[in-house]
């Protein structure tokens, strides 16, 4: 992923590997003991669903997406579709 402060990360778009704009990243979530990135938070655009409780937690209305999912960051942050199930309203 090369080097990116944390500092530049709030407010960049968050797009699936199918091209679906998610939204937008509000904050990193990590272990304090392990130093282990654990979930990025995501504010999500209002006409994109989600529907896999088993890889997406949801907490007032926000999406906290595994670090797993991250691909690539740097003007977006690019998750992997396979997090997701996505449809459009």
């Amino acid at each position: 992923m090369g080097i990116i402060t944390a500092k530049n990360l709030p407010g960049k778009k968050i797009v699936a590997t199918n091209g679906e704009e998610v939204g937008n990243l509000l904050d990193i979530e990590f272990d304090t003991k392990t130093g282990k990135l654990l979930y990025i938070i995501v504010d999500p655009n209002e006409n994109f669903l989600y529907k896999n409780e088993n890889k997406i937690k949801v907490e007032d209305g926000k999406i906290k997406l595994p670090f797993d999912a991250v691909l690539a960051a740097r003007d977006y942050v690019i998750v992997d579709q396979r997090f997701l199930v996505t449809g459009q309203k």
